[in-house]
């Protein structure tokens, strides 16, 4: 008589599938399988959305049974929560209307499978959350972090803790005022290169064509040019300048994104880092389930699930790291070479010939990669403190991603809302103020260029508008009490709270543009564009402690290192382009798009991908 055992194992197959060939067997096999374990997930997560629905609103404890909440106005939001209103509105306003409409900072929504969102934007919380005392206790949620590691290593835009606090002290004297300095005049030198090309484009403009002659030109915009009058894409082109900016004062790289025709583009550095951009960029279903997955406890490895997407990341990483480690070790001999001229006669080292502020060779400042690794291997520094190659390879790729995406993103936003007709008098006026200080010389140093008051009121309006990067998260490392600045009204407005109870792994969502926008902190014209706000602070706005009084570049340690080089970088783009150019709307409807930052498209052109076309000529 056979066991309990050996009666259900192995288990008895279909008789279709004993009949198919021996060698047909093992993919269906697999491809059942798959389909089992795909309708057992979605079970899962159907059981568990249903779960915390019950807990919500039969058993009401949750956790956020007395938090305000927006109301669901889909019928699907059982299982997709609050995500089609946010799906369905600009980037970040569906999250500044709930604010509004409930009149609370705090509050809570729901994403898909009513996971909840617990949304963040009163400014004591976020001092707290992101200030020097508690920065390291609320970092970014672990899937984020893999996923961050995969696309960019190790760096600083993904380490936290002790690795982030050490990496960031050797990288700091990088970004000090006396480099920026140094490299106030790389910026004008090539804004001055790219306002020639732009200058040859307007003069090779005969008029409209059929097809285009610019590049960054659609069909529909090279139809509405007119004779030395073009209209074509300039986020395609303040792209390509900040792309050769970056590589330049990043790590002494030539990119020639600017002179180059595209087709003529063969460098390994952009296509690997444009693949990158693209996977980010493109995300299917399947991807957004397995993300979701992955933050179920036990089930991580699904991240290391060979999809197409995962392939061509780790392609695209490796032919970067493969190029980054040729670039650091070519400047690690040159270091060494320095640091053997450093030597006193006694074999110990001169720390002042070795370690001066920001060196300059035959007038070129030193670029900030070199400036990291120089000081990562000062003689005083404790092995235990240096950073590894795989560290510095991670400096590469985000110096490429923050350093050029987000700065080409903002001088995007500032061309399309100056020549809006309720905006038109601030070109005039800053055009002003330019052409005063400038007074016939091609460029400014850094001082002089941070010492424009208009300038700078319109460099911090736009950041305050249209910060490039709309949200991030956070999730609390231990259970926390998050006071606030005020107390709210519960959601039955019976009571009040004035400070979050946090359980630890909780994801706290913090809305940059929302609180940049707050007509609590700004007054009624918060969602306008108003530069001379800044000659008369709200107090609100000087009582929230964020650095210049906005959240666009965050705040505490975990703040953008890189804010001093962002801002002299774009007031010397713009200061070279209007002086040389006027420019107008083509006049088209634009739309804000998600991407890893928001970017402009042109509605009805949606499959062009996003855009920003606009009429130019020469001043």
């Amino acid at each position: 008589m056979l066991s309990y055992e050996q009666e259900i194992w192995p288990p008895s197959l279909p008789v279709w599938f004993t009949n198919l060939p021996y060698i047909v067997q093992a993919p269906v096999g697999l491809f059942v399988l798959s389909i089992t374990l795909f309708l057992a997930l979605i079970g899962y997560f159907l059981a568990t959305a249903a779960w915390r629905i019950v807990k919500a609103y039969v058993l009401h404890n949750d956790g956020y049974d007395h938090i305000p909440q927006p109301q669901h106005t889909s019928k699907w939001w059982p299982l997709l929560g609050d995500l089609p209103q946010i799906r369905h509105a600009p980037p970040a306003e569906a999250h500044i209307a709930w604010a509004r409409e409930l009149n609370s900072e705090v509050y809570v929504y729901r994403a898909i499978f009513y996971i909840p969102r617990l949304i963040m934007a009163d400014t004591k919380a976020m001092n707290y959350i992101l200030g020097q005392q508690n920065s390291y206790n609320f970092p970014k949620p672990e899937q984020t972090r893999q996923f961050l590691d995969n696309l960019l290593g190790n760096g600083l835009l993904v380490a936290e803790g002790d690795i982030h606090r050490r990496q960031r002290k050797v990288i700091q004297p990088a970004f000090n005022v006396s480099a920026m300095r140094a490299f106030t005049p790389l910026f004008f030198r090539h804004s001055n290169a790219f306002v020639a090309k732009l200058a040859q484009l307007v003069d090779d403009t005969k008029g409209p064509a059929e097809e285009p002659v610019i590049e960054g030109q659609s069909v529909q915009s090279v139809r509405e040019s007119q004779a030395k009058k073009p209209v074509f894409d300039i986020s395609h082109w303040f792209a390509r300048l900040t792309l050769d900016i970056i590589g330049d004062a990043g790590f002494d790289h030539r990119f020639d994104a600017v002179k180059l025709p595209i087709d003529e583009q063969h460098d390994s550095i952009v296509s690997s880092f444009r693949s990158l951009m693209k996977m980010v960029t493109s995300i299917s279903i399947t991807e957004i389930l397995l993300i979701n997955l992955r933050r179920i406890k036990g089930f991580a490895w699904t991240a290391n699930i060979p999809t197409t997407r995962r392939r061509v990341i780790f392609n695209a990483r490796a032919s970067l790291d493969q190029i980054g480690k040729s670039i650091i070790e070519t400047k690690r001999r040159e270091i060494q070479a320095e640091m053997q001229e450093a030597k006193n006669s006694d074999g110990t080292y001169n720390e002042k010939a070795f370690f001066d502020e920001q060196e300059e060779i035959k007038g070129k400042a030193k670029d900030l990669l070199y400036l990291m690794m120089k000081a990562n291997m000062a003689p005083g520094v404790r092995d235990s403190e240096r950073m590894s190659d795989a560290e510095l390879l991670g400096q590469i790729t985000t110096l490429l991603t923050a350093g050029h995406e987000t700065t080409s993103t903002l001088l995007t936003w500032f061309v399309h809302l100056t020549p809006l007709p309720e905006n038109k008098h601030v070109i005039t006026k800053l055009r002003a103020e330019i052409e005063e200080h400038f007074a016939g010389r091609d460029e400014l140093d850094y001082d002089a260029l941070m010492a424009m008051p208009y300038l700078d009121n319109c460099t911090k309006e736009v950041l305050r508008l249209v910060s490039p990067v709309v949200n991030t998260e956070r999730t609390a490392v231990h259970d926390d009490v998050i006071p606030l600045s005020k107390s709210y009204k519960t959601k039955d407005g019976k009571s009040t709270f004035n400070s979050i109870v946090v359980k630890k792994d909780q994801l706290i969502f913090i809305p940059i543009q929302l609180i940049n926008r707050s007509k609590n902190i700004w007054g009624p014209t918060a969602d306008e564009f108003e530069p001379d706000r800044w000659d008369e602070i709200p107090k609100m706005a000087k009582e929230t402690g964020f650095p210049s009084h906005i959240l666009s570049f965050i705040e505490g340690p975990r703040g953008c290192i890189g804010n001093r080089f962002a801002i002299a970088e774009f007031k010397a783009i713009i200061c070279t382009f209007l002086r040389s150019f006027d420019y107008d709307s083509a006049g088209w409807e634009i739309e804000r798009k998600q991407g890893i930052v928001v970017r402009p498209r042109v509605v009805g052109q949606e499959e062009l991908g996003t855009q920003l076309p606009i009429r130019l000529q020469k001043v």
